[in-house]
């Protein structure tokens, strides 16, 4: 949850110990992995907040005293954000869309963190929370899955609260290129979880959508790579493409320069110092990419993230590529 997008604490009990071991893990990390961030939202509160980026979404380890986080309001700069929240230590209660539910050690469960909700740790809790992002899911299909609990149901329930563990847990060693696949077993573990199950039909995604996607991802590099050119290719109209990407909140053009947009913020996230895999140039991942110049990369990616393509790498603490 980004800063100022909620409003926290309302009850504090007890705070957690100093030494523990994702504070070592959590201050070793951050100069072995690039993209790492560190931040405590209070000291005072004992909030331990550590977090992993992971092909275009994040991964968060969350650990604090009981307490109550809530947001009054859609956030305006977000349309749409979904999350998993999987439950190592203690106890919260969630509600959102008027569902209410319990989660303990071992359940999980999706929220979507851009609408109003409130969310109580009701003792000293240990959460991991994954950030997706909002190209994973159609909004009003995984909407359909928001404040489900979800605990052992399913063997699909708990190899994809395995895999989410896993992940974090590997986080130093995972090569960076290596990310987009990791976080393709999780996503397409979570459609196969008891609270997608629960979706009727209407929500399913369309197969020609789901085959617009994958044309889309294996050519984000290709200048050709445009709307008509994704219709062309599942033998459909533009227009009826079109209405289907809708379901998502997205139209045709809009998904592909998301996707390319995320991917170069993958690739400027890249070390080779780390791995020995090639880095590339600033220049290189725009004309990778499709777009037609670095002033419009530049541009783009700045609407999008804030910063610019320069800033972002500098950020990870890369300043030997331009």
């Amino acid at each position: 949850m980004s800063e100022g997008s909620v409003q926290e604490i309302i009850k504090v009990d007890r705070g957690v110990a100093a030494g523990s071991a994702l504070g070592s893990w959590r201050s070793n990390l951050r100069h072995r992995l690039p993209g790492l961030e560190v931040a405590w939202a209070s000291k005072d509160l004992y909030v331990e907040l550590t977090s992993l980026d992971l092909a275009g979404a994040r991964l968060w380890s969350f650990r604090s005293a009981s307490q109550r986080v809530f947001r009054t309001a859609t956030d305006a700069g977000r349309r749409f954000a979904p999350m998993a929240v999987v439950v190592l230590e203690g106890k919260a209660r969630m509600t959102q869309f008027g569902r209410t539910c319990d989660v303990h050690a071992g359940d999980f469960v999706f929220i979507d963190v851009a609408e109003p909700l409130v969310l109580e740790y009701l003792e000293n809790f240990h959460h991991l929370h994954l950030q997706f992002a909002k190209t994973t899911f159609a909004p009003n299909a995984f909407r359909r899955s928001v404040c489900l609990p979800v605990g052992a149901q399913s063997s699909m329930d708990r190899t994809f609260v395995d895999c989410v563990k896993s992940l974090w847990e590997s986080g130093p060693s995972l090569d960076p290129l290596k990310h987009s696949a990791a976080m393709g077993a999780v996503i397409s573990l979570s459609s196969l979880t008891t609270a997608f199950d629960v979706q009727d039909d209407e929500y399913s995604v369309p197969i020609r959508v789901t085959r617009a996607i994958a044309f889309i991802e294996h050519n984000l590099g290709e200048s050709w790579l445009n709307p008509k050119a994704v219709a062309d290719a599942q033998q459909v109209s533009r227009r009826y493409l079109d209405d289907l990407f809708s379901e998502r909140g997205y139209r045709i053009e809009s998904w592909i320069w998301e996707r390319r947009l995320v991917r170069a913020a993958e690739e400027l996230n890249v070390h080779n110092s780390l791995w020995g895999a090639a880095r590339k140039t600033i220049l290189q991942i725009a004309l990778d990419l499709g777009f037609s110049s670095p002033s419009h990369f530049s541009r783009t990616f700045t609407r999008r993230f804030g910063v610019s393509p320069r800033e972002f790498r500098k950020r990870l603490g890369d300043n030997t590529l331009q």
